[in-house]
């Protein structure tokens, strides 16, 4: 499966070149070896999930996101310590969260929401530390609350962005919903309250998320949005299949 997902835009992580051949085998993987710079690689070679373990587990482990379940529930199921659970979170939705429609079109609805800003599993803060579910400490919108922009249209295509803290700026707007809203678009604001909602009832599973994922989380919401990735095939493969990038 991993050869597959990888074997149509296969290309060196180093260099960027297409050209390379077959170069042996290293922990049960084909390696290459490019033509232009002499640089071997395998297929998770410049992936989210290169240099990962226990390879076995991962395609039970792309089920357990599409259970959406908490890090200690997902360590537990599938045999693995919960510290590895959460790094395999977020080396599997690295890219997913990139998987999202080039542009949105027709009747748009956009709206921001706010979610208090969390620094979560940080050994140093920037303020005092406080219970788990607490409140900001000034009332309304503050630099303590991340801003959260979705847009979607009438077939159900979504973008979203975490726009940093504070109250939404044109600036932010322009950057991050103008480059993908189609000109002939409708655009209609504060019309998404219900899908904010149903957003944040399932961040509540997580007890917690820090700031640092929300785009993470958001990617990962997408994926389960509607029923668009109903597999672990689906999932695994898109975690991994983005082409290697020139640097």
């Amino acid at each position: 499966m991993i050869a597959q997902a990888r074997a149509p835009a296969r290309c060196c992580p180093s260099c960027g070149n297409e050209r390379c051949h077959r170069h042996g085998f290293a922990n049960d993987l084909q390696r290459f070896r490019c033509c232009v710079c002499g640089r071997t690689f395998n297929d998770l070679s410049g992936t989210p999930l290169a240099r990962l373990r226990l390879k076995a587990k991962w395609l039970a482990y792309s089920q357990v996101l599409l259970d959406s379940l908490p890090v200690r529930k997902a360590a537990d199921r599938i045999g693995v310590h919960r510290t590895t659970a959460f790094r395999w979170r977020h080396r599997f939705l690295a890219w997913v969260k990139f998987d999202r429609p080039t542009s949105i079109n027709g009747i748009v609805e956009a709206d921001e929401t706010f979610l208090l800003e969390s620094q979560k599993g940080s050994r140093t803060l920037d303020r005092p530390p406080r219970q788990r579910g607490g409140r900001a400490i000034r009332r309304g919108i503050s630099s303590k609350l991340d801003c959260i922009l979705m847009a979607r249209d009438r077939n159900g295509r979504t973008i979203d962005a975490v726009n940093g803290r504070g109250a939404l700026t044109a600036a932010q707007l322009k950057r991050d919903l103008v480059p993908r809203l189609d000109p002939q678009a409708l655009l209609v604001s504060d019309s998404h309250a219900a899908y904010h909602e149903r957003f944040k009832a399932w961040l509540t599973g997580f007890r917690g998320v820090a700031s640092r994922y929300l785009p993470n989380y958001l990617g990962w919401r997408w994926a389960l949005d509607g029923g668009r990735i109903s597999s672990p095939e689906h999932l695994f493969c898109i975690a991994i299949s983005v082409i290697n990038r020139q640097r």
